[in-house]
């Protein structure tokens, strides 16, 4: 009788799966691809940013019968060096999972190939967020860089948003430094 029972669940829950999955229904939760800086989530108040290039500004999305949500990618650049963000914002009954800084920022291609010599710094407050940090370095470009993160809004065994991302000192420029980024940090204005 027990088998039966789990053959009965297994089969409807296939059933109930490939049901949700081939309704043809979009699971997005915005447009994908380059976007118009202007009115963009994530903005910087720092007075010496290089003017913003037409692919500075990106959202991408996830959507599946799982998950749905949105993330949100700004490239800002000094004369001294840069910074990139992102911001995860969960969808409709969708959280997002606590990960280490290091296993996000090696999401991204860039720091994944280049990324070397991790050493996890104190947390840093900034703009009402507590940012973990991370120092590392893009071996082949010689860039210094620290990364960052903070999550957003707790409910239950997740996060609604996560924002992350590094900024890093051009060579020839000095080592990147707290401080540095602490600028970066308090000029960073991220609408959710």
């Amino acid at each position: 009788m027990r088998t039966l029972f789990s053959i009965v669940s297994l089969v409807g829950a296939v059933l109930l799966v490939s049901g949700c999955a081939t309704t043809g229904e979009s699971y997005t939760s915005g447009k994908s691809g380059p976007m118009d800086c202007k009115d963009f989530r994530i903005q910087s108040a720092r007075g010496d940013l290089k003017p913003a290039r037409e692919k500075d500004c990106w959202s991408g999305n996830v959507g599946s019968v799982e998950h749905v949500g949105t993330r949100y990618g700004r490239y800002f650049e000094t004369s001294t060096g840069y910074m990139n963000t992102m911001l995860d914002v969960a969808g409709h009954g969708t959280l997002i999972n606590h990960r280490e800084l290091q296993a996000l920022l090696t999401g991204l291609n860039r720091v994944k190939m280049e990324g070397a010599g991790w050493e996890e710094l104190p947390p840093l407050e900034a703009n009402g967020r507590r940012y973990r940090l991370m120092k590392f370095s893009l071996a082949a470009s010689h860039h210094d860089c620290i990364g960052f993160s903070a999550f957003g809004d707790s409910v239950q065994h997740g996060y609604r948003s996560s924002l992350f991302g590094y900024s890093c000192k051009l060579p020839k420029q000095g080592s990147m430094q707290v401080q540095d980024l602490q600028k970066d940090l308090d000029a960073l204005r991220v609408r959710l």
